[in-house]
């Protein structure tokens, strides 16, 4: 049972903002979290919930779209405040209005998310621990992006595998491109400021057109790891990436390290829902190495 009193009351102590609790509604927002649009119009707020224990999650979320604002490129949702009251830990949200977008705002959106990509960091990795979906993800500050990868991203996946059971050809051949994955890359990577979960139920486009990025998993890394999972659950408008190349070319040999990317991804879905997800994985890990033969 959640306790909207005193949500509500923290979100007023915070922001100032007084949403009218007899205006609840429930509205999709993925598999992970139980999401509301709480209010009327000019005061609505949108509050995602999920157990107590889960706050580091959430808390995470902000930090995760507090640094992206600070590229000052892409629109995200301003964070009210996070908390938790009894069992119930939530983070409350600008309630934004989203419409289909036109060939002008996803070349707009290319625009942004170079420019985005643009603003980068010394080092790879972030302030903050976070979540790739319910998975953790951790972001230590490290000074070689290949190292960053094979242990905390790659090398993480293969062991959560491991221990769910994943057929041990998977395991074997993901482990050998683990150790020899640096052959892909002509040129090594900067640290971008990244979403780190930019699948296309991750963004949207305003009542104006203008684009939005939410729900990140962010942390400094190679920009083409953002650009990979834009295509992996259906590609964005070819404008979007026309426009996005014209600010940041993509590097020779791009189309590999897409599908190197994007195992990241698929091998996450293995480890929370598994069945054909193995199957998935193992086949793009095959056609990685077929590359490094």
């Amino acid at each position: 049972m959640i306790n909207w009193p005193d949500i509500l009351d923290q979100v007023q102590q915070n922001t100032g903002l007084t949403p009218d609790q007899r205006h609840i509604t429930s509205v999709s927002g993925g598999s992970i979290n139980t999401c509301f649009l709480v209010g009327k119009q000019a005061s609505q707020i949108f509050v995602k919930t999920n157990r107590r224990e889960r706050l580091a999650m959430f808390e995470a979320e902000a930090a995760g779209l507090a640094s992206i604002r600070e590229a000052q490129a892409v629109l995200t949702p301003e964070v009210l405040c996070t908390g938790y009251s009894d069992r119930t830990a939530f983070i409350a949200l600008q309630a934004i209005k989203m419409r289909g977008a036109s060939v002008n705002s996803c070349r707009e959106f290319g625009r942004q998310l170079a420019n985005m990509h643009l603003y980068r960091q010394q080092r790879f990795g972030a302030q903050t621990d976070n979540t790739i979906g319910s998975t953790p993800q951790k972001n230590p500050w490290s000074d070689n992006w290949f190292d960053f990868w094979r242990q905390h991203r790659l090398g993480f996946q293969l062991k959560l595998a491991q221990k769910n059971h994943a057929p041990r050809a998977l395991i074997d051949d993901g482990l050998h491109l683990n150790e020899s994955f640096e052959a892909l890359f002509n040129n090594p990577p900067e640290a971008s400021c990244l979403h780190g979960d930019l699948w296309q139920g991750n963004w949207g486009f305003t009542e104006t057109g203008q684009a939005v990025i939410f729900d990140p998993a962010h942390y400094f890394g190679d920009r083409e790891a953002d650009i990979a999972m834009t295509t992996l659950f259906g590609p964005a408008h070819p404008d979007f990436y026309a426009a996005y190349k014209e600010t940041c070319p993509l590097d020779e040999g791009y189309e590999i390290r897409e599908t190197f990317y994007n195992l990241y991804h698929i091998l996450n879905h293995f480890n929370l829902f598994g069945g054909a997800y193995a199957r998935q994985a193992h086949q793009m890990i095959q056609n990685v190495l077929s590359e490094l033969a």
